[in-house]
């Protein structure tokens, strides 16, 4: 683990000792941070919100989606989501 990640293991560390509950991941070194940080705290009501960037990211047929943006908003415009979607029944 390289100094970068330490240096945000102990930063995030000492934020979830002051009541933080939620981290942003903005590159891959942070990712691998909050990775060590949720070893260490054991605590499940931590979570982070990953940018798509920062590792392998969502994917569809085995191809990460930010590599397929113009695809799926021609499929979006094409083929709008119903408008259930999103919507507690």
């Amino acid at each position: 683990m390289g100094s970068d990640v330490q240096e945000a293991v102990s930063l995030m560390k000492a934020s979830y000792e002051m009541g933080v509950l939620c981290f942003d991941l903005p590159t891959k070194n942070h990712l691998e941070a909050f990775r060590e940080l949720k070893n260490l705290v054991e605590d499940e009501s931590v979570i982070a919100l990953s940018h798509v960037e920062a590792g392998e990211g969502a994917s569809l047929l085995g191809k990460p989606l930010h590599h397929l943006p113009p695809k799926i908003a021609s499929t979006i415009k094409k083929k709008p989501l119903p408008s259930s979607v999103g919507h507690k029944n």
